[in-house]
């Protein structure tokens, strides 16, 4: 619908009528011309950039940064793969030591024998093991992530002490409930092993 100068709103239709060929509405509007960016220091980035799925920037020329959590993994990351590692660790190592015991203790010289004799003890020492070695990572997993929250390395002179307490902690509460003695036993050898792996590890860096 189209309305000249004489009506209450003077205005052109350029628009495409059914009724006319596409050649003729296209000669009516003029020829079609691409902007002209004079090179590509002109472009706007950030006005077109959500077109690509990135939000747009005021500043084109900013270094982009990605999301870094300075606390490292979060706990369930950590959590599980400190568990997975001591649970498989557990079996492998106690299903070795099941291994040299039921050959040992074999009640006869006979091949069946022998192999029946080592499946029984590797998957008796493996899964004991492993089931010990699981809850341990899972404590010490609890408390190392207790001792973030609480920031505990602010109180503490070397970061890597934290590990060490959190091992210590986890050995004294594993033992618990076998007395003082067994308890602070369980506790300093937690301790010294960490430490043993802190060193090695910042060692080994070097």
């Amino acid at each position: 619908m189209s309305r000249n100068s004489s009506g209450n709103h003077g205005w052109n239709d350029t628009e495409f009528k059914s009724d006319e060929s596409f050649e003729a509405f296209a000669a009516s509007s003029g020829p079609l011309t691409l902007p002209d960016f004079g090179g590509s220091s002109n472009i706007d980035l950030g006005a077109i950039a959500p077109v690509f799925g990135i939000a747009g920037t005021t500043a084109p020329s900013a270094a982009d940064y990605l999301e870094y959590d300075t606390r490292g993994r979060g706990f369930h990351e950590r959590a599980t793969h400190i568990i997975g590692m001591g649970y498989f660790g557990g079996i492998l190592g106690g299903g070795a030591i099941g291994v040299v015991e039921g050959i040992r203790n074999a009640p006869s010289s006979k091949l069946k024998v022998r192999l029946n004799s080592l499946f029984n003890a590797a998957g008796q020492r493996g899964s004991r093991a492993g089931n010990a070695l699981g809850i341990l990572a899972l404590m010490y997993s609890s408390i190392q992530e207790l001792a973030d929250t609480v920031e505990l390395e602010r109180f503490v002179l070397v970061d890597k002490a934290v590990p060490v307490l959190a091992a210590g902690a986890t050995g004294m509460l594993y033992k618990s409930t076998a007395g003082t003695r067994p308890m602070l036993m369980a506790g300093a050898i937690g301790s010294v092993v960490m430490g043993a792996f802190q060193f090695g590890s910042s060692f080994l860096r070097l």
